[in-house]
């Protein structure tokens, strides 16, 4: 019959196995809800071309609200030399499928075509749209071919079941909406 010593060295690793040192997660976990944090607390405009390309790829919880949408197209179009009208194409859980430079245009007019951009909607399974576009002026107040054209796409949107849910008028002085001026 064994002694105690020899009892006790034979069982004490199987009784009471040692728990192994927890792994430290690597340095990766979580860079993606860091950088969408930093995104939020500072705006697009401190970010290094490297993590915006990173957002726009895979950023669909990003632009979460009102002011951060707002500071997304300030950041894409507000010093623009020339017209840009863009569509945010959206789906049914409003995420961002896609953010689509549509048509450029002059210094003061970019011609935009209601069934085109009903068609890509459609192409991209899109449930509404944000659309956007710059004043290259710098004053972002809508004009009344803005407003027609808007009204167009609105109308176009409604038989197909793709809602609009804004559109944004984006120049150096600030960011107008038309679904806060009432305009639709």
């Amino acid at each position: 019959m064994a002694d105690g010593g020899e009892l006790q060295e034979a069982w004490s690793g199987e009784l009471f196995p040692a728990k192994p040192a927890p792994k430290a997660r690597p340095h990766y976990h979580g860079h993606r809800d860091r950088l969408r944090d930093r995104t939020r607390a500072g705006g697009f405009s401190g970010l290094p071309d490297y993590e915006f390309q990173e957002l726009y790829l895979f950023k669909r919880t990003v632009i979460s609200s009102t002011s951060a949408l707002s500071a997304y197209v300030r950041t894409a179009l507000a010093h623009e030399a020339r017209e840009q009208f863009r569509a945010l194409f959206i789906d049914k859980k409003n995420q961002l499928i896609a953010d689509e430079v549509l048509n450029h245009g002059t210094v003061d007019h970019a011609p935009v075509y209601p069934r085109e951009v009903m068609r890509r909607a459609l192409e991209l399974s899109a449930s509404a749209l944000i659309l956007v576009h710059n004043h290259p002026s710098g004053d972002p107040t809508p004009s009344g071919a803005d407003v027609q054209m808007t009204r167009e796409i609105v109308e176009a949107g409604r038989s197909l079941r793709i809602a609009i849910h804004d559109h944004l008028v984006v120049g150096r002085d600030g960011v107008a909406s038309f679904k806060a001026l009432g305009l639709f």
